[in-house]
């Protein structure tokens, strides 16, 4: 109850927060779902030109998701309303059960569970993720509560657990393919667990046929299987590129890997070598060669540090991983690390959402077998006070971040300023309330003519497939909007280089910054 209710305060101030990055595509499919429901993919949004659909038969898909989340959000909207508060308060269902089943999961792993379950749920990776309406959310919670149902089940011969395990692989692949992760695990636990293992083998028929009559669906509908058409969108352009970000990701959007570091204080090779490497790394990528400033270079070399320093705790301690258990748990990360480098070319903090349990649980059994009883707690103890102070303050930055969406529309309408155009889409939250007040988005065949206003933000807007559109004439700023803060941190910002929702932004899932949080610029275009 404990945990229940720490987790309700950590989500109940941010039940406002605006649309952000994706929130506004999902939000989309999902009203697309309750104007078509046995259409998922009709729904129209602004992806790579105005009002696409999600999928067209005989096309590759837009959406390469399944929409079991979007019918859940459907359902939401229908029942109690489409507002933000309303939304988040249904999502909050998801983290509630990621992190029950994480309580009960890890004491078959770690003595210290309840630890293993404070520092799954305090870091940025599940907090952020959890404020938002990403897939992320709902898959890991059926994730666990699949894996959860089979220990119990295989420990007590339960069949109704294990049904339910298999019914929750099938709720977890629905909501993203990238929890087929779960296939083999689930049956790695098995084999590990029980002699017999070949006896709970039907476990799997439930996901398998749960796949199967999707897939003949979608061939009856949009003529191919998704899972299929939508699997030709995997895999990284640069796999040196992907693991460096990978490394980076691991520690520096879960934060409690910054204990590694003291895990190894009384090493000498680490004393010898640490030290050298990080200033060799960060004045490399802060060079002409690297490009990155000062700041965000020595942060990539803090985090790549931090990453490689957990990796050699866990060399030093492998012993403590020979067992049935320790030997399953190297298996889970690694298959999770595994499907976060092929699913996609960029990397993002929601992706560690399926990393953050084996991790936590790996971490704190590496501490367990480092000290005593006592020193354990109280490691573990500080350990979590930084996590959650980073956690908290990465949370409230995403919030912040979010609202500048709403605000500028609501300043633009303030000044009297009559709808234009702007570069944007679906995946950027500010669509949701710029489209609203009658704004339009445009792409590079868009052409503004003179007359036309052009908004643009110049931070956090995405500037790898955002491109200007044609302009017959040239463009006069009319006005600037900044929204300044106090406040340090950044998780979406292209100067910055952060990019906790993907690397398409910057090499780190956050970082520090004195710019506003968006500057905003007015034009006009006017004749030459």
């Amino acid at each position: 109850m404990i945990l229940i209710g720490l987790l309700i305060l950590m989500l109940l101030p941010f039940l406002s927060r605006p649309f952000f990055i994706d929130d506004y595509y999902h939000f989309l499919m999902a009203k697309g779902i309750l104007e078509h429901p046995l259409r998922p993919y009709d729904f129209l949004a602004d992806d790579a030109g105005p009002d696409n659909a999600g999928w067209e038969r005989g096309k590759p898909p837009r959406m390469v998701n399944p929409p079991l989340t979007h019918y859940y959000l459907a359902g939401v909207i229908k029942l109690f309303g489409d507002k933000e508060r309303t939304l988040h308060a249904s999502f909050m269902l998801f983290s509630l059960m990621s992190v029950v089943s994480m309580y009960f999961l890890s004491g078959t792993f770690v003595k210290n569970h309840i630890f293993a379950t404070l520092l799954f749920m305090v870091n940025p990776v599940f907090w952020i993720t959890s404020n938002g309406f990403m897939l992320d959310s709902p898959k890991l919670s059926f994730y666990l509560l699949s894996l959860t149902s089979l220990v119990y089940g295989l420990k007590n011969e339960n069949k109704p657990l294990l049904f339910t395990s298999g019914i929750a692989m099938s709720l977890s692949l629905l909501s993203k393919y990238t929890a087929i992760s779960l296939l083999p695990v689930a049956f790695i636990y098995m084999f590990l667990s029980k002699k017999d293992w070949h006896k709970y083998l039907w476990i799997f028929l439930i996901p398998l046929a749960a796949l199967f009559f999707w897939s003949f669906w979608n061939i009856i509908v949009y003529g191919a299987p998704h899972m299929l058409a939508a699997s030709r969108r995997a895999g990284p352009s640069s796999y040196l590129m992907k693991l460096s970000v990978i490394l980076i990701f691991l520690s520096g959007s879960t934060i409690f890997l910054i204990g590694a570091f003291f895990l190894l204080v009384k090493n000498r090779l680490f004393i010898f070598l640490a030290p050298p490497v990080f200033l060799f790394i960060g004045l490399l990528l802060s060079s002409e060669r690297g490009g990155f400033s000062l700041t965000q270079s020595f942060l990539i070399s803090f985090w790549l540090l931090a990453s490689a320093s957990f990796f050699y705790a866990l060399f030093l301690n492998a012993g403590v991983f020979s067992g049935r258990n320790g030997l399953f748990l190297i298996i889970w990360f690694s298959l999770a690390i595994f499907i976060a480098i092929f699913a996609m070319g960029w990397t993002s903090g929601r992706y560690f959402m399926s990393v953050i349990s084996p991790l936590s649980l790996m971490f704190v059994k590496i501490v367990e077998n480092k000290f005593s009883e006592k020193k354990t707690k109280l490691f573990l103890a500080a350990t979590l006070v930084v996590t959650f102070t980073f956690g908290a303050l990465l949370a409230y930055t995403d919030y912040v971040q979010a609202n500048v969406n709403k605000n500028i529309a609501d300043d633009l309408k303030s000044a009297d300023v009559p709808p234009g155009f702007f570069k944007g889409e679906s995946f950027v939250g500010v669509t949701a309330y710029l489209k609203e007040n009658g704004w339009h988005t445009t792409f590079p065949n868009s052409t503004l003519r003179p007359g036309d206003l052009f908004l643009e933000g110049t931070i956090s807007s995405p500037t790898v497939w955002l491109f200007p559109p044609k302009i017959e004439g040239k463009l006069r700023l009319v006005k600037e909007f900044k929204y300044k803060t106090m406040l340090p941190f950044r998780v979406m910002s292209v100067p910055d280089s952060a990019g906790f929702y993907a690397t398409c932004w910057g090499a780190l899932p956050w970082s520090i910054s004195e710019l506003p949080l968006e500057r905003y610029k007015l034009y006009v275009v006017e004749k030459i």
